[in-house]
């Protein structure tokens, strides 16, 4: 995450914000975030470098890590990254589309494997340069190994099956949530072999996607074809179309159905909770950290959409000072949590006091709370 002189000024008002930049700032110079390349592999190093191009937040975080579980997370990660992009190209027929995704995980089989034709950019390069991914896939454990290219083929099938179907209900949008990033959850989970229940390591992935669902909605409707992963069962509460959040003059609507989605959001930050405090008494310092930044991050993003028309006229981010705060401060359980408490809190604070997304925040708020006295 580069630091520029504008962030410096969108933080100007907060001291947390200005010391957590140059905390951060400081912590990149000094190397904290760097690797010792001599003692990587070529592919190790080609994978590092590649995760920064498609991932610039998450490989910070990865390199909080260290070992093999380090390896095994970048592997994770652009593997499914690759999957993605296959996924996401709209140039591939469905036809051609759904024998590639369900043979997809195969691939970690070979010694070398590279596709053209698929994806932009980074993840073009990616597919096209998979034998690296491979590489250092076959340097892992055999118990992660296993552990990747069953979440790869379990999320895959998910995948198949949203290619033609809709989110309808609320059951859909809980569905499709959890075959794109609660698998990721239970994945991650059994690397770091964290003891804690499914339903609390899905509902962790739950929460990350359905944040990027409500602020890329945008994005999703500027698509050709529109891509539709608000559930039908919320937004038709609102409008008779999707796309008809566009529109100047169905802003309030639109902004009443984007508070019911953050709404539904904070049905999972309880298990966010239980899942951290879980982490936090038998994870090391760096697994903890790993885990408890994607959700802050999360939290914070949450709080900068809820009550905000923009959403449907730009990307919604939250400024580098906040992102740099959470960087450096969920190195622990009871810091990570009053971050958690304070975007929650930014949420109830907008909210009218009888409305269920107030008593939503506050629950959780209160379980926070009681943590941490």
């Amino acid at each position: 995450m580069s630091i520029t002189c504008k962030d410096i000024f969108d933080s100007l008002f907060s001291p947390s914000e200005l010391r957590a930049l140059v905390t951060l700032a400081r912590d990149k110079l000094t190397g904290k975030y760097k690797l010792v390349e001599s003692e990587l592999t070529e592919s190790e190093k080609w994978c590092y470098n590649m995760l920064k191009e498609v991932s610039r937040s998450f490989a910070l975080v990865i390199m909080q890590l260290t070992g093999e579980e380090r390896r095994a997370v970048c592997v994770f990660y652009l593997v499914l990254r690759a999957l993605d992009t296959i996924e996401d190209d709209m140039r591939i027929s469905i036809s051609d589309k759904v024998p590639m995704l369900k043979a997809f995980h195969e691939k970690l089989g070979l010694k070398t494997y590279s596709q053209t034709g698929a994806g932009y950019g980074h993840e073009a390069l990616l597919l096209e340069n998979y034998t690296n991914v491979l590489n250092v896939y076959h340097s892992l454990t055999a118990e992660n190994r296993k552990i990747i290219s069953e979440n790869c083929q379990e999320m895959a099938s998910g995948m198949i099956v949203y290619l033609t179907k809709s989110v309808e209900t609320k059951e859909d949008y809980n569905h499709y949530c959890h075959h794109v990033a609660g698998i990721v959850g239970y994945g991650l989970t059994d690397i770091f072999g964290i003891e804690v229940e499914r339903k609390v390591q899905d509902n962790m992935g739950l929460f990350l996607q359905k944040v990027n669902i409500i602020r890329d909605y945008r994005e999703d409707q500027m698509e050709d074809p529109p891509r539709c992963y608000w559930p039908k069962e919320i937004w038709g509460n609102h409008a008779e179309n999707l796309s008809d959040f566009l529109l100047p003059e169905k802003i309030d609507s639109a902004v009443n159905c984007l508070n019911d989605l953050v709404e539904n959001a904070l049905e999972h930050v309880s298990d966010v909770i239980h899942y951290l405090t879980i982490c936090s008494k038998t994870c090391d310092t760096s697994v903890f950290t790993f885990c408890a930044i994607p959700q802050i991050m999360a939290a914070a993003t949450l709080s900068v959409l809820f009550q905000n028309p923009a959403v449907f006229s730009s990307r919604v981010k939250i400024r580098k000072g906040v992102s740099a705060r959470i960087l450096t401060g969920c190195d622990n359980r009871d810091s990570a949590l009053m971050l958690l408490k304070e975007f929650l809190s930014e949420i109830k604070v907008r909210s009218e006091p009888q409305s269920s997304i107030y008593q939503s925040a506050s629950q959780s708020i209160s379980r926070i709370d009681a943590l941490i006295c």
